[in-house]
């Protein structure tokens, strides 16, 4: 930091407090105005949003892709990456979001609606879920008739309670 900043500073907090400060007075000043400097590039970097690669074009059809934000629409760029994209766009996936992000994507559209084809529940069920999980799941499917699997899969939710 500069001596001329440091003066600034300092003349501006003995026009806020009307005494020359402290320096301990100085100290929770530059503290305060790091700290929300800190805060300011986090929020941006937080809502910087990063574009999806040019050749994720051909998963999205149905959706305008110059739109899709990272952030806004993780949920639905997750699933379609992992139940359409190929080995290049799983690999570019997991640049863009973390293991963590796409397992709780993963796990909530499993324990939650199962929007997810079960080919894709299969295949990613048997890297995010515990083995006991997983097995569990592909025995009882193993178990239905053929009506049965091809019942609808997404659960729907009583609202009117």
């Amino acid at each position: 930091m500069y001596t001329e900043d440091l003066i600034d500073k300092e003349t501006a907090l003995i026009s806020i407090i009307g005494t020359a400060p402290k320096v301990d007075e100085i100290e929770m000043f530059l503290t305060r105005q790091a700290k929300a400097a800190i805060e300011k590039i986090y929020e941006e970097k937080r809502y910087a949003t990063v574009k999806l690669p040019e050749d994720f074009i051909i998963l999205f059809k149905n959706y305008n892709f110059e739109m899709l934000d990272t952030e806004k629409h993780k949920e639905l760029i997750i699933k379609t990456v992992l139940a359409k994209g190929d080995w290049g766009h799983i690999e570019k996936l997991f640049t863009i979001y973390s293991f963590n992000e796409i397992k709780e994507v993963f796990l909530k559209d499993f324990y939650g609606v199962q929007e997810l084809p079960i080919p894709t529940i299969y295949l990613w069920g048997s890297l995010f879920l515990d083995e006991k999980e997983y097995w569990k799941f592909r025995n009882m499917r193993r178990k239905l008739n053929s009506i049965e699997k091809w019942k609808q899969t997404r659960k729907i939710h009583n609202t009117t309670k």
